[in-house]
């Protein structure tokens, strides 16, 4: 019922917890909250309350699978998550955004092979349909539409579309030709021969097209 990447990431929390657990002679399931909380103050040490918050709900949701009553909603689990929220803070370190400005200087940046096609396609794709990661990569040749106007761009699933419902981005040309994204995209295509199959993919150091995607 959870997205892959959420299950890889609880999966990743309970084993270190379960570690943690194992070194100071503890049980793991059914933890105590005593053993949460010490081990969230431990976490603190090197991590953000927003990571250690992740790795406390990696250890309700083993306990719920395993029907055993969650000591992560005991005052003395919230109360030490509190403490290390009010002593860290929460505040989120923003990454500076990639502007207009930066997309006219991409070809002076890239380099001039076939990595560089890829990238410039990546980043004027990526930019004007307001991708996230996670799409662009898992965008196939059978997702794209290329109409009179653009390309017509099916967005199989995201972050917030976990059911896989899927929408349609649509990309138009570009009045600098030099920066288009369509045309970035279709020089991508031709340039590295991908007919089916994921669109951005890995290029080896010889210059040749891998099979698995970004």
């Amino acid at each position: 019922s959870r997205a892959q990447g959420t299950r890889k990431t609880y999966r990743q929390a309970w084993d270190n917890f379960c570690v943690c657990c194992k070194d100071h002679h503890l049980e793991a399931l059914p933890a105590t909250p005593e053993t949460v909380a010490m081990y969230a103050a431990d976490l603190a040490e090197y991590m953000k309350p927003s990571t250690i918050a992740n790795h406390i709900s990696a250890i309700s949701v083993a306990h719920q699978f395993k029907n055993a009553k969650s000591p992560t909603q005991t005052p003395l689990v919230r109360s030490t998550l509190q403490g290390i929220r009010r002593t860290k803070g929460v505040a989120k370190t923003k990454k500076a955004p990639v502007r207009v400005i930066h997309l006219w200087h991409l070809d002076e940046v890239l380099p001039r092979n076939l990595k560089g096609v890829r990238d410039k396609a990546l980043f004027l794709i990526g930019y004007s349909g307001a991708f996230r990661r996670s799409e662009l990569v898992n965008v196939n040749v059978e997702d794209l539409i290329f109409v009179e106007e653009g390309v017509r761009i099916r967005v199989r699933r995201s972050k917030t579309d976990q059911e896989g419902k899927g929408h349609i981005k649509d990309i138009g040309y570009a009045i600098n030709a030099a920066n288009c994204p369509v045309k970035a995209l279709k020089k991508w295509l031709e340039q590295s021969g991908i007919k089916s199959g994921a669109v951005f993919r890995s290029v080896n150091k010889y210059g040749d097209i891998c099979n698995d995607r970004l």
